[in-house]
Formats: C-alpha cells, sequence, structure tokens
C-alpha cells in the first residue's frame, strides 16, 4: 500500500508486520488528514476500514470513481493484479485502516486442498460478521506499537486468509483433523519449554510437528485444549511465576527469559493472564 501524505497531515502510527506469504499494515490518523493511495501488485488485499471523511473517491481497475464518506466496519477485497488509487480527506477522530496481503496461492498450499480458492472479483466495501472480527483483533494487536503480536497475530492472519476464503468460496467444506502423534507431542511440549525466552513464529511450531500452519493450528488445539498462543502464554506465565519466586531477579531481568521484549510488555501480559501485576504475585509468595 502507497500512501501519500501532505507535509502536515502525517499519520499517528504506520506499522507493518510480516510473515511467510503475508503481510499486515496498520495505519491510524488522528487529526483530519488528506491523504492520497494507491496499491497494485501480484498478492491478493483485503482490508479493513474504520474511517469517517468529508470527502473522498476510489477507483478500482480504472473504473469509476466510489465515493462514500462514512466506511466504518467496512472491508474491500482486491484480487491480485487488481489495482486500485484513491484519496481522503478525514474527519477529526481516529481513523485506522488495517492491509493484510497474501500470496495468490497461499490458501491453497496452507490447507492443502487444490480446489480451495479465493474469489477473483473485487468486493468493495462489503461486510461479513466472521471476517471482520478476525480483522478486528489483528487490528487491536497491531495498535500496540511495542508488539508485533507474535504467535497470536500470525494465527489470526491466516485465520483471515481462511475466512476469506469461505466468503469467496461457498462450498469450502473443512477437514476434520485428529491429534498429534505422542512424537509430535513430545517434540513440540520440549522445544516450547526450551524456547520459553525466544520469540518463535506459528511457522517454527509448524514446521516442529512437519504440518502446513492452518492444520498444525487445528490439531494443536484437538490435542492440547487451546490454541498454540494461548498454551505457550501459560508456560511463559508459568515460569515466570516460578521466577518471581526468586528474589535476586528484577522484573526486568526476568520478562527476557520467559519471552517479553520489555519489563512494560511482560507486565501487562502477566496482569491480563494472572489478574495481577508481577510485584503484586510477588508480594503473596
Amino acid at each position: 500500500m502507497k500512501l501519500n501524505f501532505k507535509a502536515d497531515h502525517r499519520p499517528d502510527v504506520q506499522k507493518i508486520v510480516r510473515w511467510k506469504g503475508i503481510s499486515l499494515d496498520y495505519v491510524r490518523v488522528t487529526p483530519s488528514a488528506e491523504y492520497a493511495y494507491s496499491w497494485s501488485g501480484g498478492n491478493h488485499y483485503l482490508a479493513t476500514h474504520d474511517i469517517v471523511m468529508t470527502d473522498g473517491e476510489m477507483s478500482v481497475a480504472g473504473g469509476a470513481g466510489i465515493q462514500a464518506t462514512d466506511i466504518r466496519n467496512k472491508m474491500t477485497f482486491l484480487p491480485a493484479e487488481c489495482p486500485v488509487a484513491g484519496w481522503s480527506k478525514t474527519v477529526p477522530r481516529q481513523n485506522t485502516f488495517t492491509v493484510l496481503c497474501f500470496d495468490r496461492t497461499f490458501l491453497t498450499e496452507e490447507t492443502e486442498r487444490s480446489a480451495m480458492r479465493i474469489g477473483e472479483r473485487e468486493l468493495i466495501y462489503f461486510e461479513n460478521a466472521a471476517l471482520q472480527s478476525t480483522m478486528a483483533k489483528l487490528e487491536t494487536i497491531m495498535q500496540d506499537e511495542a508488539s508485533d503480536g507474535g504467535l497470536y497475530a500470525e494465527t489470526l492472519a491466516l485465520l483471515a486468509v481462511i475466512e476469506l476464503g469461505r466468503t469467496s468460496v461457498a462450498d469450502l467444506e473443512e477437514r476434520r483433523t485428529g491429534k498429534f502423534s505422542m512424537a509430535q507431542e513430545r517434540l513440540l511440549v520440549s522445544f516450547i519449554e526450551e524456547n520459553l525466552g525466544t520469540a518463535f513464529s506459528l511457522e517454527d511450531l509448524a514446521k516442529v510437528a512437519g504440518l502446513s500452519r492452518y492444520h498444525f493450528t487445528r490439531t494443536f488445539k484437538h490435542t492440547f485444549g487451546s490454541p498454540p498462543h494461548r498454551y505457550v502464554m501459560a508456560k511463559r506465565m508459568a515460569a515466570a511465576k516460578t521466577l518471581l519466586t526468586r528474589p535476586g531477579l528484577t522484573i526486568a531481568e526476568i520478562a527476557p527469559q520467559v519471552g517479553f521484549g520489555t519489563a512494560g510488555h511482560f507486565v501487562r501480559a502477566f496482569k491480563d493472564t494472572e489478574g495481577m501485576t508481577p510485584r503484586d504475585f510477588r508480594k503473596r509468595c
């Protein structure tokens, strides 16, 4: 996504995260802003909008201009090689949009189903409750400037692609999967426990099990009873509690040992998970 803002209308935040076959671009503009935008390329494009404008226009594939002023809770899908260009003048509120781009062969490869495909027609300012919910969760993660979202964001991005496939292909049927073998389960548990201080990805875990990320996520939840990001977070918190019982370690020293880049990020995650701060937990020990 190429954005050209006027000199005095820069965005508050513009953040990009990339994984294998996927990129995620988040932009937030709080004051009134005027900007032009364009996009084209070999990847599919999915955007969710939370924008109110006083004026603006968008053209898809060189067609007639599309005008809309309130596109809150609307999404746009553009198939690969379908260019878009336009301009917007926003009202002074927190206006955001999140763009998910992914390789055209991504869905087929990840699901290992050759029949699954994304539609070849653009969808402009459409609504879909399940897909919107997933994109909203991704946007919430991207609002944390100190975090790339890790496993959870990567899982959600993959889910959004799958849900878009459901939207575009009505007869999509998901394949039921069983549990990991005992050998796979042991390898995964060992890998996670040995790498709690490392920012590993969903792809890293899937490789340990020898599966695609899509089938890995489904099988992981069926085996362990929770999705990968929750399981890993629980392991990190359990390790953190053990370390917090050691008075010689500071919060800043504990944070990187359980996979957090900053003490602040660790404190927020601990409080969200355990209902108290690490300091309060330590006082109770």
